[in-house]
């Protein structure tokens, strides 16, 4: 089965975006960020939990741009899309050829994502402040909404690859087994 839009999904920390940045390197592919779009984490603590406690409906996710830059890249051949929630946020299901689960363990995805942070705030004197609130928020609802992704998102994926794995070995294992891109 050829693809022309590669989604790539999992929890923050999984692996998306460097199993999405070498994937787009050895295929020539063009790459579309979620994070570059989405503004769900832009909303308070507040905010998040009522929109979890009212089901965390994915249509209500915001991502401006979002899918512009999916159909634009999509012109120029294959795009590889790090894409959390997957087929199951309506504006991108119709565009998602094939889909890629990267199953990783909660507590690895956790470090992985604040070893990331963490280097992003070197000097920063804020950054343990953040994080105590980080991580509250994560005890407290962000692992509920994680266990919910997981629960909604992999089983509209074609494949599951293990987050377990150095990054080049999650890109051979998703190379593998995607099949060709195609036009």
């Amino acid at each position: 089965m050829s693809w022309r839009v590669l989604a790539i999904c999992g929890a923050p920390g999984a692996g998306k975006s460097a199993v999405c940045t070498a994937l787009a390197a050895r295929l020539g592919a063009r790459q579309v960020e979620f994070d570059a779009h989405e503004r769900m984490t832009h909303r308070g603590p507040e905010a998040i939990r009522d929109w979890r406690d009212r089901g965390a409906p994915p249509a209500e996710v915001e991502a401006p741009g979002f899918i512009e830059a999916i159909c634009a890249a999509r012109i120029r051949g294959p795009v590889i899309v790090e894409a959390p929630l997957g087929r199951t946020w309506p504006p991108a299901a119709p565009l998602i050829d094939r889909a890629v689960w990267i199953d990783c363990p909660a507590d690895l995805a956790l470090a992985r994502k604040l070893g990331t942070i963490a280097a992003d705030a070197r000097g920063d004197a804020d950054f343990a402040a953040w994080a105590g609130v980080f991580l509250a928020n994560y005890i407290e609802f962000v692992r509920q909404l994680l266990d919910l992704q997981a629960q909604r998102v992999r089983p509209l994926c074609d494949i599951a690859v293990d987050g377990t794995k150095p990054v080049a070995r999650v890109t051979q294992d998703v190379l593998h087994r995607i099949g060709p891109a195609g036009a």
